[in-house]
């Protein structure tokens, strides 16, 4: 990916993603499935900052994350489907210096201040729950609740939704409930 902007350093990323997932259990309440997953992302530029010339975004120069995602779907008494996402890995992270003002040569200057290099590593969390009932074929109303630290970002969200369908749904296990963000820690309003 190439990233630019107006006032801001252009940016290139690579990412990459490697997973494996296998079905454990299947039985009429619901199905289990776990795997294994790699991701690894490199930005060519450390722009995180907020100052002058910084996009604002996490962008490492090293990413990798290895974590093992679990998830549970199912039905409780024919009328409630549901579903139960985690994931347990490890992620590292490396981050260069960066200049204040790195579209700026006069404000930055010769020796001009530098944000410091990072390096991080440790344990990765993920957790998800929906849950839906039919209100008719069309309309289902349900609850979510998650929260993760992917990416070294802390989020945590719940709420409540109306899902609307342009066909009838059948409530069964074969219906995915998508995850609001995914164990990768993919943003919200994603189209599927």
């Amino acid at each position: 990916q190439t990233l630019t902007g107006q006032q801001v350093q252009s940016n290139t990323r690579v990412e990459g993603n490697l997973g494996m997932y296998f079905k454990v259990l299947e039985n009429s309440s619901g199905k289990l499935t776990a795997g294994f997953n790699l991701t690894g992302i490199h930005y060519e530029k450390n722009l995180r900052y907020f100052t002058l010339g910084h996009g604002g975004y996490f962008s490492p120069q090293q990413y990798m994350l290895a974590n093992v995602p679990v998830q549970w779907r199912g039905m409780y008494s024919q009328k409630v489907q549901y579903m139960v996402n985690a994931s347990l890995g490890a992620q590292h992270f490396q981050e260069n210096a960066a200049p204040y003002f790195p579209t700026l040569p006069t404000l930055q200057g010769r020796n001009g201040p530098y944000y410091p290099k990072q390096v991080s590593t440790g344990a990765n969390y993920s957790i998800d729950v929906q849950s839906a009932v039919p209100l008719t074929p069309f309309w289902h109303l349900g609850i979510f609740a998650n929260m993760n630290n992917t990416r070294n970002f802390h989020s945590a969200a719940a709420g409540v939704f109306l899902r609307f369908s342009t066909r009838p749904r059948p409530l069964n296990q074969e219906v995915q409930v998508p995850s609001i963000p995914d164990w990768r820690g993919v943003e919200p309003f994603r189209l599927y």
